[in-house]
């Protein structure tokens, strides 16, 4: 009977989540491969399961932004342009030649190729870093790594409620279209993203930013939200190394999202204290249906 349940319910969750999604926005190749990995996790070993169960929470936050492009715009906040831009302006301008700007408009100026490849690197990897880590968490056999990916997913869920009722327009947005009226019906761009596909030869990053779920979701900024917890649950667990270098890595992503025009700084700040909150709420005090599901998804790994 346990057996049977291994094999029925994942695959009726997965085959019902194929099939909203396919009769909702389109089934594109990246959905087969989460419903797969996540079946052939389960299916193969018990501890394969433990590490379907490590990366589940990611797999659903990927699933969730995916559904953000479902939400009727006339259910969404006023988009905010000016706003953003005003407090950016007010906290971090600096005069340039007598002129006063903000940082994403210096590096709108002053960049190189070397930086535009580096920073594309980094800035891409601000997901994939969260993965590598649960994936260390789960070979080390810690308890930790239910803890992570769930607080990781809890964070994300509180950010993509601000992209809802609060969307906020990212610096690029200024740069292309001015103060005018935020508008759901315009197309994401790659920002200074653009310049190394037309270095490389190939609209990759167009490709991506082309077709974001959410376009005004700038405000908070989960590239430091997620680099945030990263760092905090190295630093929890004591991994030394672990932690210099996930410092270094929040560090070059808050770097790219300014030099890349992705965010304004306030954005950073926010998703930080985004991860920093979640963190305090969910991992220092006490949180009991946390502990809660960790010991159901201990019953589950064997």
């Amino acid at each position: 009977m346990k057996n049977a349940k291994l094999i029925i319910i994942p695959l009726f969750l997965c085959g019902g989540f194929l099939l909203l999604t396919h009769f909702t926005m389109g089934l594109r190749a990246e959905h087969f491969a989460i419903a797969c990995l996540i079946l052939i996790l389960t299916w193969a070993h018990s501890k394969t399961r433990r590490l379907m169960l490590t990366l589940l929470p990611l797999a659903l936050f990927g699933a969730l932004y995916d559904y953000l492009r479902l939400i009727p715009q006339d259910h969404a906040g006023t988009i905010q342009v000016f706003n953003p831009y005003f407090i950016e302006f007010l906290f971090f301008a600096f005069p340039v030649n007598g002129v006063w700007i903000l940082p994403n408009d210096f590096f709108r100026n002053h960049h190189h190729i070397i930086l535009d490849i580096y920073f594309a690197i980094i800035y891409s990897l601000h997901i994939i870093i969260p993965i590598a880590f649960a994936f260390y968490l789960w070979l080390k056999n810690d308890p930790a790594r239910y803890h992570f990916g769930w607080i990781l997913l809890i964070a994300n869920i509180f950010a993509f409620l601000t992209y809802v009722f609060y969307p906020a327009a990212p610096p690029w947005y200024v740069e292309l279209y001015g103060m005018r009226p935020g508008d759901f019906s315009i197309p994401g761009s790659a920002a200074a993203l653009l310049r190394v596909d037309q270095f490389l030869g190939i609209p990759y990053f167009a490709g991506i930013y082309g077709h974001e779920a959410w376009i005004f979701g700038a405000l908070p900024s989960m590239h430091a939200g997620i680099p945030t917890l990263t760092l905090l649950y190295a630093l929890r667990l004591r991994l030394t190394k672990i932690s210099l270098a996930a410092l270094l890595f929040l560090l070059s992503v808050w770097s790219a999202a300014i030099y890349l025009r992705h965010h304004y700084i306030i954005d950073l700040l926010l998703g930080a204290a985004y991860g920093l909150v979640t963190f305090f709420v969910f991992e220092i005090c006490p949180a009991s249906f946390i502990s809660k599901r960790t010991k159901t998804l201990e019953k589950l790994r064997t």
